[in-house]
């Protein structure tokens, strides 16, 4: 068991008797927005408890009740075919690595640095058992997260960045037709899809950000290239929407070539990050079937 220290930490093993208090966390929107379906989620920690999956998960406190759940998985036990077809980066890390996922218990606990202290106290612990690769692999929009992260001591590996996102995914997704027809139903006007579009700027901002040391002119550029692109595409008549998208997407690649510097081991992000919005999600198109 990782043991309380300095930092005034406590953590305990979770058992059987602890479900139901994780199960009333995960109930709550902060948990819902990035972890699984609460009875999968029970599930695996069961899985946990009783011995088949190694992963070990902690709750942990102060002076007081639980406030918090933890859990240290190790790379080699999921290097298997059926996590490494959802997971292929897994591959990408020595089986001897740690991994470390983490989340506050009530909403009324968040954004009190807890995370942070949490985090250092559970780190330190590892390493003390001799664990010297330790990894933590946030969703791309859980800005909250990352920032608790990085205080904690975490830094980005641009080896591995955005391999857990929802970018690639993203462009085929949004072509589907079940998609389409989703964001284009009656009633989503130029708005919705602008709206759509714009919340899109916690991409840029967390490359700008966290690999590129602050670059506000990256941000900028990236940025106000979407925007500006998907207002001149939603104000074009749908017959010529689907060629300017690909002109406009061209344009942003021909950008990221040679006005604005690649990233380190994230070239391909900008590229990726225009396709999935303007080409696969702005276009309305009708669905055709072969022999239709």
């Amino acid at each position: 068991m990782i043991p309380s220290n300095d930092n005034g930490v406590r953590f305990t093993t979770v058992t059987a008797a602890d479900l139901p208090l994780l199960r009333s966390w995960m109930m709550q929107p902060h948990w819902r927005a990035w972890w699984g379906d609460p009875d999968e989620e029970i599930g695996m920690i069961v899985d946990m408890i009783e011995g088949r999956d190694t992963t070990r998960p902690y709750l942990f406190a102060f002076d007081g009740p639980p406030v918090g759940y933890i859990q240290a998985w190790f790379v080699g036990f999921h290097q298997t075919p059926d996590w490494i077809e959802t997971e292929p980066w897994l591959l990408d890390l020595p089986a001897e690595a740690v991994g470390v996922d983490i989340s506050i218990g009530d909403a009324a606990d968040l954004s009190k640095g807890i995370g942070s202290r949490v985090l250092r106290a559970f780190v330190e612990g590892l390493a003390a058992e001799g664990h010297r690769r330790i990894i933590i692999d946030p969703h791309r929009d859980n800005a909250r997260a990352i920032a608790a992260y990085r205080k904690a001591g975490f830094r980005p590996d641009t080896a591995l960045a955005g391999r857990t996102g929802d970018l690639a995914g993203g462009v085929a997704t949004n072509a589907t037709t079940a998609a389409q027809r989703w964001y284009h139903r009656p009633g989503q006007g130029l708005r919705a899809h602008l709206s759509f579009t714009a919340v899109h700027f916690i991409h840029p901002l967390l490359v700008a950000w966290l690999f590129r040391a602050g670059d506000w002119v990256y941000f900028a550029a990236a940025y106000g290239y979407l925007l500006g692109a998907s207002l001149l595409l939603l104000a074009l008549p749908l017959y010529l929407q689907r060629s300017a998208s690909l002109l406009l997407y061209l344009g942003g690649l021909l950008m990221s070539l040679y006005l604005v510097p690649a990233t380190p081991g994230l070239e391909w992000f900008l590229p990726v990050f225009y396709l999935k919005l303007l080409v696969s999600h702005l276009v309305r198109e009708a669905p055709f079937r072969p022999g239709a």
